[in-house]
């Protein structure tokens, strides 16, 4: 597996005895990148050690040059393989590098309740209490400013343990504010572990690079599971807000007795639902400019909506020392927000409904590309490391994300998987077209799922496009073993006991969605899930954001269709369907449920080292597999 690297050698600049040939290769890219100042795409499929070659010669040369690695990365499992790596580098090749493992600091944070909190929220009420001096573990940190006694100690503990996971440092804090002491001890590191928003989020890098004193200029930039980035960055810099909130802020605002707040919030809201008034019949959503929302504002508040927005800052960071969270303060974040760039945004107003059918409207500032926060961090690092095992087509990363082409190497590897101990078949004569939806096509669906979880030796994942199809193929189902059924609203708590309950199992069946977290970043242990089962095409439903993205992408790439529609949609599956082969003895078989798989302009978009059967008997060649 990743990260189970054996004893030293040195072999071609690589440390240890055993490289896998792929995985030789791209740590030779990464060391030649690095040296000349070069970025890699690097589709490195499932088996090829993608974490140690891009952590080794990165450590090396930080090491040598006395320069500093960002690792970024969404799975905390990753988090672990690399300080794994670094803990073999130093043991086993003497390599000295020094290291700081971050996570959300809502997530190192010590006080009790909060993570319940959104992370605006967190953000707006960990930045109040440290200001009015109340937070007890800050206190305990600083002192006028400078670290406490107990906080270089905690430091220099960190420093002694090198490297340390971050939960081990959690825990060697105590009393202590762990991200603080995490950031005093990044001051003396030079390979910090971290997630995507500590570079890539305007507003949280700035802190964090003042922090840890460290900057992106002559810096190597390691970007884990990097099909992911488009979509998180996307996420990162879209705002909305609803009536909901804002009945929630116009009656938060009124119990603290701003009533004149409360009253402005109250008009703007019917001045929200007035915009809603041209969305089209039948039609869920309209296009609005900036200035409509603003003069909506102005009319109420009597004042330039940055100025209503800051008044509403002010009375919130007042309410967050009192309840830790704002309605208010999420409404004055999204005028903020509202206020932001036209190119490379879209601004809708939607009717929604809520789970009871209830209508209520919402307005969103969606961002349509990620390299309005990309570009900055790549035209600064000295060298930006892009790898996933599902970055194909590699190009449209590099040009989505906005990297130099005459600065770029883009590289798919050759798997060391044994091809043998994988099949991949796409089935014809279903499919999850909207246009034949209905009874006929649920039931075949369903038999073939059901088919399949019986002939299976273990347990099977079951991944659908939407939750709206899972519900509808589920009376169709007959499944004779224990099934887990992924829903909608789960919390981190009943998903992480739902997934434990899974994998204990010798044989069940999972029915999940794709593109959720259970069909993308986790790993299930010890070859768990002998089948997957890619239910139809997990397209984005038509939109206005969809759509705009698509003209958005056809008229800065000529690649509109394929990058903001269909190669989006394929990389999910393709994740998903990779859930079962972790490691080079798993074995199992993945079936992509829809014909039109096979279709070329679908197909194009696999990856080479995926070899797939068209059958319309995926049950023959799946027991053919197992009984061989």
């Amino acid at each position: 597996m990743e990260g189970d690297l054996p004893s030293p050698a040195g072999s071609a600049g690589f440390p240890f005895a055993k490289i896998r040939a792929g995985q030789r290769e791209m740590a030779r890219d990464v060391a030649e990148c690095i040296a000349a100042g070069e970025h890699l795409v690097a589709h490195a499929p499932t088996g090829i050690g993608k974490t140690a070659a891009a952590v080794v010669p990165a450590a090396q040369w930080a090491a040598k040059e006395g320069r500093t690695v960002f690792f970024l990365t969404p799975k905390h499992s990753q988090h672990r393989i690399a300080i794994e790596t670094l803990k073999l580098l130093k043991s086993k090749a003497d390599v000295r590098v020094v290291s700081a493992d971050f996570i959300g600091k809502k997530w190192m944070c010590q006080v009790s309740g909060v993570m319940d909190l959104s992370s605006r929220d967190f953000f707006d009420y960990c930045l109040s209490v440290r200001k009015d001096e109340i937070c007890p573990f800050y206190n305990r940190t600083f002192k006028k400013s400078q670290p406490t006694s107990e906080a270089r100690q905690a430091v220099e503990t960190l420093l002694s343990r090198q490297p340390l996971h971050v939960e081990e440092a959690i825990e060697s804090c105590k009393n202590a504010c762990p991200y603080e002491v995490m950031c005093l001890a990044a001051k003396k590191s030079n390979f910090l572990v971290c997630d995507y928003y500590h570079i890539f989020n305007p507003s949280a890098s700035t802190s964090f690079f003042f922090k840890t004193e460290k900057t992106l200029e002559n810096a190597v930039v390691i970007v884990d599971e990097a099909h992911n980035l488009p979509d998180r960055l996307r996420e990162t810099l879209s705002n909305n807000i609803s009536e909901i909130g804002l009945k929630r802020a116009e009656r938060e605002l009124s119990e603290f007795g701003r009533y004149d707040l409360a009253d402005i919030l109250e008009q703007l809201h019917g001045k929200v639902l007035a915009l809603a008034k041209k969305i089209e019949q039948g039609k869920g959503e309209a296009l609005l400019s900036r200035a409509e929302l603003c003069e909506a504002v102005e009319s109420c508040a009597g004042s330039k909506t940055d100025e209503f927005a800051e008044k509403l800052k002010e009375v919130s960071d007042e309410i967050r020392q009192k309840q830790r969270k704002s309605a208010a303060g999420g409404i004055s974040g999204f005028l903020s927000d509202w206020l932001g760039p036209e190119e490379g945004f879209v601004r809708t107003v939607s009717r929604r409904f809520t789970r009871a059918g209830k209508p209520f409207v919402t307005v969103k500032y969606q961002c349509l590309d990620p390299s309005v926060a990309s570009a900055p961090v790549i035209d600064e690092a000295r060298s930006v490391i892009l790898m996933s095992g599902t970055l194909v087509p590699t190009k449209m990363y590099a040009e989505v994300l906005g990297l130099p082409q005459d600065k770029t190497r883009v590289k798919q590897y050759v798997s060391s998987f044994p091809q043998e101990n994988r099949m991949n078949l796409i089935c014809t004569g279903v499919t999850s077209r909207y246009s034949v939806r209905g009874e006929a096509q649920y039931r075949k669906m369903a038999d073939i799922c059901s088919r399949v979880i019986e002939a299976t030796p273990g347990s099977v994942a079951v991944f659908f496009p939407s939750y709206g199809l899972k519900e509808a193929l589920k009376p169709y189902l007959s499944i004779r073993v224990p099934v887990f059924d992924e829903q909608k609203e789960m919390k981190k708590k009943e998903k992480s006991d739902f997934f434990k309950g899974f994998c204990a199992q010798k044989k069940a069946a999972l029915l999940g969605v794709t593109g959720g977290s259970l069909s993308e970043g986790v790993d299930y242990p010890r070859n768990v899930l002998k089948a997957v089962v890619v239910v139809g095409l997990p397209l984005e439903q038509p939109s206005l954001e969809v759509n705009a993205l698509v003209d958005y992408y056809q008229k800065k790439f000529g690649r509109g269709w394929d990058y903001g529609y269909l190669f989006p949609a394929i990389a999910r599956s393709i994740q998903a369907a990779g859930r079962m082969i972790r490691s080079e003895t798993d074995r199992g078989v993945a079936v992509f449920l829809d014909e039109r798989y096979s279709w070329a302009n679908y197909r194009k978009c696999f990856p080479p080292e995926l070899k797939t059967i068209v059958t319309a008997d995926p049950l023959k060649f799946a027991s053919e597999f197992w009984e061989g």
